[in-house]
């Protein structure tokens, strides 16, 4: 009689002795935690059951009883607290209302409790970092996202959403965002301008090794054409030393002088140089121009 009168009292309240731990069964070998810790759910699910259909129910009804005894009753006004501060109702405005109506009961229990609503925030604060990172899906974040993300964590969490944000409506908010947008956009100018004095710093550097690495091709040219110079100055000097020791030198023969086209190795070879480049271009031009054409025929395919 009395296990009857107990399985009773549990199915009636949803308490079982799984849900208050009481029930020694639960510790024999082969019984884990996990397994404890799913009959209390199992448990305190049906707890939850009970209470919402308590709240929805009789919650309701308790409410339309008590605004039909203020209607019937109150004579004078009466004041009540708002989240903006205390308002009034009086017995004529209270007589306006409609007898019955449609209450809407929002428990915190199961899906609608704070720890519920926890639990989805914080999923929120993993996924916005990430779209924020993703070039593709960065466009779809709201620039309030943010600010309504923590708002939504500290009214769940009781506390007071002023002591910790500022309200981006007020005139001062705007303004000092805008006043930091500045100072951020002068500090993108400035890296901007830096990076374009960096790179015609390089492009400047890159000239300056050109014309270095030309300059001492131009010395080498040079030097080549003296030791050129010198060299025909060497040959005839000797010839005319050998000449001049064959005239005074009785039955000797004058020696036949040796020609040495010291000119045309003296000729200047820029403008073979210049030639040679003209035609590296325009052979280059033609690979692009052959390479873009390829490039036309296999999209067309």
């Amino acid at each position: 009689m009395l296990e009857f009168l107990g399985l009773q009292k549990e199915q009636s309240t949803g308490l079982s002795k799984t849900a208050m731990g009481l029930n020694d069964t639960l510790y024999v070998s082969g019984n884990s935690e996990q397994k404890m810790a799913g009959a209390q759910n199992a448990a305190q699910i049906r707890v939850e059951h009970i209470a919402r259909r308590f709240v929805e129910t009789g919650i309701k009804d308790l409410c339309r009883g008590v605004l039909r005894e203020m209607k019937g009753n109150l004579k004078n006004p009466s004041m009540y607290k708002t989240d903006k501060g205390y308002a009034t109702l009086t017995p004529q405005e209270l007589q306006l209302m409609p007898g019955n109506m449609d209450l809407d009961i929002q428990a915190n229990i199961g899906e609608n409790s704070n720890s519920s609503l926890a639990e989805k925030l914080i999923q929120l604060t993993q996924l916005l970092p990430q779209m924020a990172q993703s070039p593709t899906s960065e466009s779809y974040i709201n620039p309030m996202s943010s600010y309504n993300l923590a708002l939504d964590i500290l009214k769940n969490m009781g506390m007071d959403p002023t002591r910790f944000l500022n309200d981006p409506s007020t005139q001062e908010f705007q303004q000092a965002q805008q006043e930091a947008q500045q100072k951020k956009n002068q500090k993108q100018d400035l890296m901007d301008q830096a990076e374009q004095a960096a790179i015609k710093l390089d492009i400047a550097t890159k000239e300056a090794n050109i014309s270095l690495v030309r300059a001492e091709a131009d010395n080498k040219k040079i030097d080549n054409k003296r030791q050129l110079l010198q060299a025909n100055d060497d040959s005839n000097r000797d010839w005319a030393e050998l000449k001049v020791k064959a005239q005074g030198t009785e039955g000797a023969e004058i020696p036949q002088k040796i020609p040495v086209d010291f000119l045309s190795l003296y000729q200047d070879t820029e403008e073979a140089e210049k030639i040679q480049e003209e035609q590296q271009m325009m052979m280059q031009q033609q690979q692009e121009q052959y390479g873009q054409e390829n490039n036309v025929n296999n999209s067309g395919y």
